[in-house]
């Protein structure tokens, strides 16, 4: 990785779950602690040598351009805007960046929702080493509702918090389960999987399809995440101290 790295910020949805904020700016620029979910996000890459950022913009884009050209923080990045629709869905949003980036090169992809901070050096060589053609983030899977452990059919526990490790399929319980960041590494050859153009989901047909060429990777997410979703996340987040995100 380096400063030639390019990183795609999906930023072109609407927010539907967001809303009543969202109507009036899109979710990226809603404040953290007096600061844009965008400037996190930046901030964050420029600490990691990540210097080239591409905006697929849709939904009140001119909003997220202003503010990035009009920062001193982040004058020695370099951007590059692409008009890609307001109701466009996240395939056309990457075939129309995809002119972009370098050929036979890896990318990183990410949420523009989403605040973190990790080794995503230590990432990146994993996906190298591994000849991968995607890396996922992971982070992992909890439940913040009230859950009814049993064994053997007997009630053994009740716990409100909890992280989930196993998932059932067939009424047996025999994988791990792990949410996905939003965030990942992907070679630019990996676009060839899918047709962009055709009636697919990007992320579950492209990251499927790398896994049954055996070229995904899992990467534990070690270090801060947070998700901004909706209103509750937004203020759960702002009840925090930002300390914890270790952005001051």
């Amino acid at each position: 990785m380096n400063n030639d790295t390019y990183t795609v910020i999906l930023c072109g949805g609407r927010g539907e779950r967001m809303k009543p904020f969202s109507g009036y700016k899109p979710k990226s620029l809603l404040k953290v602690h007096n600061r844009p979910i965008l400037w996190y996000i930046l901030k964050t890459l420029k600490k990691h040598g990540l210097y080239k950022i591409i905006f697929p913009l849709g939904y009140k884009g001119n909003q997220i351009k202003d503010y990035v050209e009009n920062n001193d923080s982040f004058k020695d990045l370099e951007f590059s805007f692409v008009e890609t629709g307001v109701d466009t869905l996240i395939k056309h949003r990457i075939s129309a960046i995809s002119h972009l980036l370098p050929k036979n090169k890896d990318f990183l992809l990410i949420n523009s929702d989403t605040i973190f901070d990790f080794e995503i050096k230590s990432m990146y060589e994993y996906h190298k080493a591994n000849d991968a053609l995607v890396t996922l983030a992971s982070v992992e899977l909890a439940s913040t509702w009230g859950l009814l452990v049993e064994k053997n059919n007997k009630l053994i526990g009740f716990s409100r918090k909890r992280s989930i490790e196993y998932i059932m399929t067939n009424n047996e319980v025999d994988s791990k389960g792990f949410i996905y960041s939003g965030i990942a590494f992907l070679h630019s050859s990996a676009l060839e999987l899918v047709d962009l153009d055709g009636p697919i989901d990007f992320e579950e047909a492209l990251y499927q399809k790398a896994i049954e060429a055996e070229r995904a990777l899992r990467f534990r997410l070690d270090g801060s995440w947070f998700a901004i979703d909706t209103p509750k996340d937004l203020a759960t987040i702002n009840s925090l101290s930002i300390e914890k995100f270790n952005f001051v």
